[in-house]
Order: C-alpha cells, then sequence, then structure tokens
C-alpha cells in the first residue's frame, strides 16, 4: 500500500498547478524561487515519466495542471496590471510551454542513461 503511494506521488505531484504558485509566489513575495523551483520539478518530472515508461501520464497532467492554473488566475483580479505587457493568463500558457523544455531535458537525460547502462553492462 505505502509502496503504491509512493510510486504515485510523483503523478499526483504533476496534477498541481504549478505556474500559478510560481506566479502568486512572485505577485506576493517578489521572488522568483518559484520560477526556478518549477524548473528543476519539470527536469525531474521528464526524468522520472521517462524512466517509468508512463510518458502519456506527464502529457496528460501538463495539460490538467495548466488548465487548473489558467482556470485559477482568471479569478485572481489582482494579477491584471501587474505583469505588463502581458495577461496573466497569456504568461501562464508561454510558462506552461517554457516548462516543456526541461521536461524534454530530463526526458533525453533518462534516455541517454538507459542507453549507455544498455551498452555497458
Amino acid at each position: 500500500m505505502i509502496k503504491t503511494c509512493w510510486k504515485n506521488l510523483p503523478l499526483l505531484l504533476s496534477f498541481v498547478p504549478y505556474v500559478h504558485f510560481a506566479l502568486l509566489l512572485d505577485f506576493y513575495y517578489h521572488s522568483l524561487s518559484g520560477f526556478i523551483t518549477l524548473i528543476f520539478l519539470s527536469l525531474f518530472a521528464g526524468y522520472y515519466f521517462q524512466k517509468s515508461r508512463r510518458i502519456l501520464s506527464l502529457f496528460i497532467a501538463n495539460i490538467i495542471s495548466t488548465v487548473t492554473s489558467y482556470l485559477f488566475c482568471v479569478n485572481f483580479a489582482e494579477w491584471r496590471y501587474f505583469y505588463h505587457p502581458l495577461k496573466p493568463t497569456q504568461l501562464i500558457l508561454i510558462l506552461a510551454g517554457i516548462y516543456l523544455v526541461p521536461q524534454i531535458l530530463g526526458s533525453l537525460w533518462a534516455v541517454a542513461l538507459s542507453y549507455k547502462k544498455a551498452r555497458h553492462p
């Protein structure tokens, strides 16, 4: 039971609206720590889901996380004029696209390490 929970924890964590939380930290604390943390989490997610051969789950989780972030952002009126020249909803879509890059790099890293292990047993 506990092993199943730990095994599915990265999948459950990938459904969290990270872009919304990163923007929220930036808005309230003027800190880029949310964006930087999100980059590392994206890299780990790409690596983990490629290693466990669950890339489709990562794709679905990205869509759900982006939609959830978008819905939270629509209801957060204070951001309307904070992020010039972009609207917060545009920024969420751009950041969701940008955070695909570390996921792809993490995925490629997992493939490269698997290939290296298979080649040199």
